[in-house]
């Protein structure tokens, strides 16, 4: 009885999984977890008080406070939404190989990053220097975990836009 020694070659593994397709992937893991990191701080100076309190992108959604305060106050939950959605479209590519599902599924890729920078932008741009909380005035600035799905939202149309273009050529 005769073994025989398989030694496989790099160019076989590679060949099996999409590697430019984690860059979408990657993309959308960060866009998920930067709903849950503070969206914005609050600095706030009443009478005798003064203080500073952040807010995840998860409390602006179910507080009513800040639903009273903040437009678009719902971006979180898009950029939630759009980023479970595309986690599962940038992960099908990345094992299945089929171009036009890939094509498709980067278009799909693209369209909800889109969509996820354009309502946090339109969050952004609503978020003014001062609000009114409570009858206590507070400065507002935007925190890091608005900038990271903003972040992670353009790795993912980078990834939706691989998987477009890779295809075609």
């Amino acid at each position: 009885m005769q073994y025989k020694l398989h030694v496989m070659n790099m160019s076989e593994t590679t060949s099996k999984v999409n590697l430019f397709g984690l860059i979408g992937f990657i993309g959308t893991i960060i866009l998920i977890v930067g709903v849950f990191l503070n969206w914005v701080t609050l600095d706030y100076n009443v009478i005798i008080t003064k203080g500073s309190e952040s807010v995840t992108g998860w409390t602006l959604l179910n507080d009513a406070d800040y639903k009273e305060v903040f437009d678009y106050v719902y971006a979180p939950l898009v950029a939630l939404v759009c980023g479970v959605i595309s986690l599962i479209t940038t992960l099908l590519p990345i094992v299945y190989k089929n171009e036009k599902v890939t094509r498709i599924l980067g278009i799909v890729t693209l369209i909800l990053a889109v969509v996820a920078i354009v309502i946090g932008f339109m969050f952004y741009g609503s978020v003014g220097d001062s609000v009114e909380i409570l009858g206590m005035s507070a400065s507002v600035g935007v925190d890091i975990g608005f900038w990271l799905c903003m972040v992670g939202a353009i790795i993912t149309a980078i990834g939706g836009i691989v998987d477009i273009l890779k295809n075609k050529a």
